[in-house]
């Protein structure tokens, strides 16, 4: 803080001793007073002028009063009166800037909350109804009265929901039900991956009888919990399907069988034997049960998807 001049100092000791000065002026007096002598000594004199005339006002007591010491108190008394001042406006300051950001703060969050929910309404609002159509044996999807192309979707039928694929024309994959039955599926690929789908257009998943082409001998086909056709799998099982071959292994991965039933003597073979038909959920094993005393295993004779 600059310094003042000796003869505006002069000018503000009485000021000071009536306790008129502001802080600013307060402080630049007593920084001033506290290196020049000359206006220490002028503020010294009015002091004990001052303090002279207020005690003839009260009544004596015999002592006798050191007006220097009075006023170092006094001086003393002001600075802490300027600090208290000082530190009272720093915090009036500080809480006003800390008021001043928690409310540029709440602005500033506002608009930000309002953006986080608003896309969730938006997005709620956009939420499309895919609806299914059956049209001349074929199923389409529609969203907002136009066709789904070329887009997998879920859809829900009855109680259930189904993932259907739709080509570029809007049709659902969906195997032949007059070659392929209710079980049998036809295989397409899709981005690069083959997929296995029903009479009514479901994506299926599991071990099923299907074709690639719609009206081409069908084959064994096993797909993943995703509805993605496993190669491994598949081949396993074609192999211990295949014809002549012992019906043991096929019978194993198959396992528990709906239905069993014995056709009668069969053709297949020497025909010393019968013709037997093992159910599951969706596959038919054929096999010659051979009688006999010589009699053998079982011998595949094919398997296909249940009708």
């Amino acid at each position: 803080m600059p310094d003042i001049e000796c003869r505006i100092a002069e000018s503000m000791v009485t000021q000071y001793i009536n306790h008129s000065l502001s802080v600013d002026e307060l402080e630049e007096f007593l920084d001033h007073i506290s290196h020049c002598s000359s206006c220490y000594d002028e503020l010294e004199t009015y002091f004990i002028v001052h303090e002279a005339i207020q005690q003839l006002d009260e009544p004596e007591d015999g002592s006798v009063l050191d007006f220097r010491k009075l006023l170092d108190q006094d001086i003393r008394k002001s600075r802490r009166y300027i600090r208290k001042k000082r530190w009272f406006h720093f915090l009036a300051g500080l809480l006003l800037a800390v008021f001043a950001v928690l409310l540029l703060m709440l602005l500033i969050a506002a608009p930000v909350v309002t953006a986080a929910t608003q896309p969730v309404t938006v997005e709620a609002a956009a939420r499309t109804k895919t609806k299914l159509k059956k049209v001349k044996g074929k199923y389409y999807a529609y969203e907002n009265g136009k066709k789904v192309c070329n887009k997998w979707r879920t859809i829900k039928v009855g109680k259930k929901k189904y993932r259907f694929y739709f080509d570029k024309k809007g049709r659902a994959y969906q195997a032949n039900k007059a070659a392929m039955g209710k079980t049998g599926v036809l295989v397409k690929k899709i981005k690069g991956k083959y997929y296995g789908f029903d009479y009514q257009g479901h994506m299926v998943k599991g071990l099923r009888g299907g074709s690639s082409p719609a009206y081409s001998m069908p084959n064994l086909y096993f797909f993943n919990s995703k509805g993605v056709y496993d190669k491994k799998k598949t081949a396993m099982y074609r192999n211990a399907a295949k014809i002549n071959s012992n019906a043991t292994q096929i019978k194993k991965l198959l396992g528990k069988y709906k239905k069993v039933s014995v056709i009668g003597e069969s053709c297949f073979g020497n025909g010393k034997g019968s013709d037997v038909v093992y159910v599951y959920d969706n596959i038919e094993l054929s096999v010659f049960r051979p009688t006999g005393k010589d009699a053998s295993a079982e011998i595949v004779e094919s398997v296909s998807q249940r009708y």
